[in-house]
Order: structure tokens, then sequence, then C-alpha cells
């Protein structure tokens, strides 16, 4: 389910992103990102990722991730591009197809 709410994304993400997904909610900033099928694709496949990883273990992972490489040296931006979760959204948002094809746990050989 898609929702527009700019003050959630104000909220949990300091107005870094223009959506977050928290299972089962799509939450976008603005109407118009409703209709990017880019942006709704990467959000699509993070309910995949949630849903595979009974939700908690998602958002445990997804904490760890950004951590470590907080700790390794990577500045808030470059953190957040090389969590495993990310890096598989982001390879695949343009591929509207990704979603029917995609293997399980995908995000792990990346």
């Amino acid at each position: 389910m898609i929702l527009v709410n700019k003050y959630i994304l104000s909220i949990l993400t300091g107005n870094f992103a223009s959506a977050i997904t928290i299972w089962p909610f799509i939450f976008l900033r603005d109407k118009r990102s409703a209709s990017d099928p880019i942006l709704v694709n990467h959000e699509k496949i993070h309910l995949k990722q949630q849903l595979e990883m009974l939700l908690l273990f998602f958002y445990i992972i997804y904490a760890l991730d950004y951590i470590r490489n907080r700790m390794n040296g990577m500045n808030s931006r470059v953190a957040y591009f090389n969590i495993r979760f990310e890096k598989e959204a982001y390879a695949y948002e343009k591929d509207l197809n990704y979603l029917s094809n995609r293997k399980a746990y995908h995000w792990w050989r990346l």
C-alpha cells in the first residue's frame, strides 16, 4: 500500500529519502513520486526483502550493515548505498520485471 506522507519521511529519514518502506507500507514524499515506476519498483524490492527476512531480521541486518559501514570509515551517504539491501534495490530498480524473476535472498550475493 502506497501512502503519501512527507512528515513520516522527515521523522524517519531526516529528509534524506524521497521514499521509505515499512512493511506493508511504502511512504512517499509527494503524489508525483507515486507515478515514478523506478522509485516504486525500488521500494517494492524492499517489501520483498522484508518479507523473506520475516521483517525483524531485515531491520536488524539493515542497521548492522549501516553501522559496520560507518565503522569502516564511510560517510553516512556512502554507508547507506553500501547496505546490502540497498545494493540490490538500486541495481534492479530499473528492471520493472525483476520481482517476477528474482531469486530469494539475492541481496546476499551482492
